[in-house]
C-alpha cells in the first residue's frame, strides 16, 4: 500500500492582498484623525452655553441733537433715550441679542492728515460736540467652533451690527467679544 502525503499549500499573500490592506490602514487612519484630531467633528457639534459680553461703539453722535450734557472728554453716560438694563435687539430679524451693561462716552477724533514724527502714527484731532458710545452688552448664547452666538446671531470683532432697544437705533462696530462658560450654577 501506497501512502498518499497530503501537504498544504502555505497560500501566499499576493500584490491585490496587499492592496486592500493598504486601503483598510488608510480607512482606518482617516477615520482616527478626523474623529479625534481634526477640526471636523464626526459626532456632532463642539457646542457650549455661554455668557457672552461683547462690546460696542457707535460714532460721532452729536451732543446737542441728543440733548446730551457732556462735560467731560469721558464718563458713564446718562441718557433718557438708553440705559443700563435695556434689551437690545438685531434690527433685522428683532431677536434679542443681549442687555446693556454698561454705557460709557469719549470725545469723538477724526484723523487731522498729519504724521506723528517721533513714533509715525496718524495724529487725531478732536470733533467739538460729538461723542462716540461704548455700550457693554451681556447674553446668554452660544459658542460652536469658536463661533459665539446669541440667539442665532454671530457677534464677530469688526462687523458693523444694527442694533435697537426700545427707544434708539443704531449701528455699532464691535470692538471686543468674549464668550464665558456658564457653571452649573448660571442656570
Amino acid at each position: 500500500m501506497e501512502k498518499t502525503q497530503k501537504t498544504k499549500k502555505v497560500k501566499r499573500i499576493n500584490f491585490v492582498d496587499w492592496i486592500l490592506i493598504a486601503i483598510a490602514l488608510a480607512a482606518v487612519v482617516s477615520f482616527v484623525y478626523f474623529a479625534f484630531f481634526s477640526e471636523l467633528n464626526l459626532f456632532g457639534n463642539a457646542h457650549s452655553d455661554v455668557t457672552v459680553q461683547y462690546t460696542l461703539r457707535v460714532e460721532k453722535l452729536n451732543t446737542d441733537l441728543l440733548m446730551l450734557n457732556i462735560q467731560d472728554d469721558e464718563g458713564v453716560l446718562r441718557a433718557d433715550f438708553l440705559s443700563d438694563g435695556d434689551k437690545v435687539y438685531d434690527s433685522v430679524s428683532g431677536k434679542q441679542i443681549g442687555k446693556i451693561a454698561s454705557i460709557k462716552y469719549v470725545r469723538s477724533t477724526e484723523k487731522t492728515g498729519n504724521v506723528n514724527e517721533n513714533n509715525g502714527t496718524l495724529e487725531y484731532a478732536p470733533c467739538p460736540g460729538y461723542v462716540d458710545l461704548i455700550i457693554t452688552v451681556i447674553g446668554a448664547g452660544s459658542s460652536d467652533s469658536g463661533v459665539i452666538s446669541i440667539n442665532g446671531y454671530e457677534i464677530k470683532i469688526g462687523d458693523e451690527i444694527g442694533f435697537r432697544t426700545d427707544q434708539y437705533d443704531a449701528i455699532g462696530k464691535c470692538t471686543y467679544v468674549s464668550g464665558k462658560e456658564k457653571s452649573t450654577n448660571d442656570k
